[in-house]
């Protein structure tokens, strides 16, 4: 055995244990996606209903009279491309879509720690505090594609950085790819990737690894794919219509950017008795370790956080008429910050990890508990939506009073659409997004969305209405079947309701027509 292989050999085996450690504390945050059978994300239960639509693909004749497919390409594909396939090899949608949400939280984590070692050119335990911020109020809110995507962009970015010497030629091509496949999945990963590259670059000659010759270079790079994908989005994708659907008006408003501050939070928040822990945690374990002189950031990505911090300043409420576009900056910055970073010293590396995963544990714990009582409460009602005749058009009537924890909610009733192939207006199904639209017999009862169906407005704050209010719209009310209840006691319920099933706050009603 060489002298260079005995040195190589105890690092290779460090290498491993680190990235053991990391992938183990990822397989172990995944435990509560498969303890449930309903996952609690706020926009989940559309999504999955949209994944049954398309793995139909038009043959069920009762969801045909609801439900239209029209492919398109659309930079919001990720989970429309994977899912469906993945439910007909398996043969269970509902799984498919928990391995999707596992992949995304996989794809954070491993692209973590991915990036982090493409910069420092070292394997290292820090990523572990990725897997911290992985349960975060971007996956509560459940926009999937966008942390798929963000996944995406860490791998392609790190790829960008590990392949920083290679031929142009080779990485021209390279690129080309990278930016196709981050398009497709969400155009948020996209422009992530165009920012994170510009940032690089410029920090590179910062640090004189980089002449500016050599940044006009690696700009050109990138140019040809950021054309073609300018290009599919303006004049191939239906996207491009809702384009002018962006809130610029926002940022003349001073209130904008206070409640940017209050986005970092929502950022962060799970919804959970742990997520003020995980966040000073974390923010702990920074501060200690550059006081103390145990971290370090590379200079060569100042430049990049400065540019997303940017963005995050500058980016409207909704963009393309995609609501909280500026709230999902705050995980992005976190989740690049910690690639960033590093460990100085190995004995507080080894000790503050060890702290991390037993919190890992500690979390895991606390998320699995909290599921299964939102699950036990649900479980019931999705038996009896089983029974239901084929084709049953459900409506919903929440209400949110002070004090009550507002669990994921409004699109909860789309398991309508699994379990009796029904009709739920709250399924996504916006023009340019997704592929999927109403029929045009129910275009226009679709298009009120959710709760509003039969709400004059959604009562999020119950004391600007007061107990006499009376949400229901009974011209609107006539054209569904049944009726599925949150807190109905809050409410003023029409006359000639049928209970079918009543579980914790949920109750579910046949309508006398």
């Amino acid at each position: 055995m060489t002298a260079q292989q005995t040195a190589t050999s105890p690092r290779l085996r460090a290498d491993t244990i680190r990235v053991s450690v990391i992938l183990a504390a990822t397989l172990l945050a995944l435990v509560p996606l498969f303890v449930v059978e309903s996952l609690p994300l706020h926009d989940y239960p559309s999504h999955l209903a949209r994944m049954y639509v398309l793995l139909q693909a038009g043959h069920d004749e009762v969801l045909n009279r609801y439900y239209e497919i029209h492919w398109a390409l659309m930079p919001n594909l990720a989970m429309d491309i994977l899912v469906p396939p993945l439910a007909r090899a398996i043969g269970s949608v509902e799984l498919a879509g928990k391995l999707f949400v596992a992949l995304t939280m996989l794809l954070l984590s491993s692209g973590t720690m991915f990036l982090h070692a493409a910069i420092h050119r070292r394997v290292s335990l820090w990523p572990l505090l990725s897997v911290v911020l992985l349960y975060n109020g971007i996956l509560w809110f459940g926009f999937l594609n966008f942390l798929f995507s963000l996944g995406l962009f860490l791998w392609a970015f790190g790829i960008f950085v590990r392949t920083q010497d290679w031929p142009v030629m080779s990485r021209v091509p390279l690129c080309a790819i990278l930016c196709v496949i981050l398009f497709v999945a969400h155009l948020f990963g996209f422009a992530l990737f165009l920012v994170a590259v510009a940032g690089w670059s410029f920090g590179r000659m910062w640090v004189r690894d980089l002449t500016f010759r050599g940044v006009v270079r690696e700009g050109l790079l990138v140019l040809p794919a950021t054309l073609l994908c300018l290009s599919l989005f303006l004049f191939a994708t239906p996207t491009s219509s809702v384009a002018s659907e962006t809130s610029w008006s926002d940022l003349r408003r001073p209130w904008h950017y206070i409640a940017k501050l209050q986005a970092t939070l929502f950022a962060v928040d799970f919804n959970d008795s742990l997520t003020l822990v995980a966040a000073l945690l974390v923010a702990s374990i920074v501060v200690l370790g550059f006081v103390a002189g145990w971290v370090r950031l590379d200079r060569r990505m100042v430049p990049v956080l400065g540019l997303l911090s940017l963005c995050f300043a500058a980016m409207p409420m909704m963009v393309s008429s995609s609501y909280f576009a500026y709230h999902r900056m705050p995980i992005v910055l976190a989740f690049v910050s910690v690639t960033a970073l590093d460990w100085t010293v190995r004995a507080p590396a080894r000790a503050l990890a060890a702290i991390l995963f037993a919190f890992i544990v500690l979390r895991v714990e606390e998320v699995s508990v909290q599921w299964r009582q939102l699950d036990n409460d649900f479980a019931p009602i999705r038996s009896a939506m089983r029974t239901l005749p084929k084709g049953t058009r459900l409506t919903t009537a929440m209400a949110a009073p002070p004090g009550l924890p507002a669990p994921a909610l409004l699109h909860v009733p789309s398991h309508i659409v699994l379990d009796a192939d029904g009709f739920y207006p709250g399924v996504f199904s916006f023009p340019g997004q997704q592929p999927i639209n109403f029929t045009p017999a129910y275009a226009e009862l679709g298009g009120h969305i959710g709760s509003r169906s039969i709400f004059h407005r959604f009562p999020l704050n119950f004391d600007s209405y007061g107990p006499q209010f009376d949400p229901f719209v009974p011209t609107l009310l006539a054209q569904f079947d049944v009726l599925l209840t949150f807190q109905d006691s809050y409410l003023t319920l029409p006359q000639g309701l049928v209970l079918l099933k009543a579980s914790g706050p949920w109750k579910l009603y046949r309508l006398a027509h």
